[in-house]
């Protein structure tokens, strides 16, 4: 059943206190709900084991640390079907995998030209594609010691962000021009369609054979420029943040209605729901300044969960 804006308005906020010392940068799920990473500028990256996957219980999370990094962690991603396998990067130009269970040290240190931003992990856990500062995507072969990097693309334009399809056959780039690239994987030749998105918070889909729009998304009421996204389980609800704005929208993806705002302090750099529950987290520098509470260093993680 779809959270109803009735629902979402019922949603309680919690407070994770990580023991980050500085800001967090990225936020994740693993594949099943049971573990939750986060990394940021203090070169941690943090593993939370919560059981049950209770809202309620959220502060009873266990962290572990992980710590190899020289340098800030920008994206944490787990494993597309292992809870236990954990991928790290930043601006140290390594990819480092983990095996949680085992936090001592990182599986496999892998060296990158750059330093990185985004991580995507393709839906059958084979391929890793890295984007650093100087847009260029590395794609990795995890399975292969000897040959890690077994291609790299270049772009002369600004790429945000990177992401597979649910199938792994398309491979989405989100530019600095409001454009969306969609490329065959892994020929990484351009795909049939290709988005466009624009300042109106338009989406348009269009269908490159026949140069036509096929479906117009969504509209979703932001004025900024967009800073996170994430869907939920169900792939009905869409949480976003803004470079501006103190609040984090929940729109419906079918009608681009506005359901529900989560007020915080300051704009939020990172959100992530939970893959099978309506739990959403996220962090920011001051999230929590309107309720009074510390946390300007940004190393506090928000739970909203109904």
């Amino acid at each position: 059943m779809v959270a109803t804006t009735k629902d979402l308005t019922k949603g309680t906020i919690r407070e994770l206190r990580s023991g980050h010392r500085s800001k967090i940068l990225s936020v994740a799920w693993s594949a099943t709900g049971s573990r939750f990473a986060s990394g940021g500028y203090d070169q941690l990256a943090k593993v939370f084991t919560l059981g049950d996957c209770s809202a309620s219980r959220i502060r009873d999370a266990v962290a572990v640390d992980l710590k190899a990094h020289t340098a800030d962690i920008d994206q944490v991603k787990w494993h597309p079907s292992d809870d236990n396998i954990l991928c790290t990067t930043g601006a140290d130009k390594t990819l480092r995998l983990w095996d949680v269970r085992s936090p001592a040290k990182p599986k496999t240190v892998i060296n990158t030209v750059g330093e990185n931003i985004n991580i995507a992990w393709s839906p059958d856990g084979n391929t890793i594609a890295v984007g650093n500062k100087d847009d260029v995507i590395s794609f990795i072969d995890p399975r292969e010691p000897s040959n890690y990097v077994w291609h790299s693309l270049k772009r002369d334009f600004e790429i945000n962000e990177i992401r597979w399809d649910y199938s792994g056959s398309l491979f989405y780039l989100t530019t600095g021009h409001g454009t969306v690239q969609i490329l065959d994987f892994p020929s990484l030749k351009p795909g049939r369609y290709f988005a466009i998105g624009s300042s109106d918070s338009l989406v348009t889909l269009w269908d490159m054979d026949e140069m036509v729009c096929v479906r117009t998304l969504g509209q979703i009421e932001l004025i900024c420029q967009f800073r996170a996204m994430s869907f939920t389980h169900c792939g009905e609800l869409l949480a976003c943040s803004t470079s501006d704005d103190k609040f984090i929208d929940i729109s419906s993806v079918e009608t681009g209605e506005s359901l529900h705002t989560i007020s915080v302090g300051s704009p939020v750099d990172t959100l992530s729901w939970h893959p099978s529950k309506y739990i959403l987290a996220y962090s920011g520098e001051d999230v929590f300044s309107k309720a009074g509470r510390g946390g300007n260093d940004g190393s506090l993680i928000g739970i909203y969960s109904l």
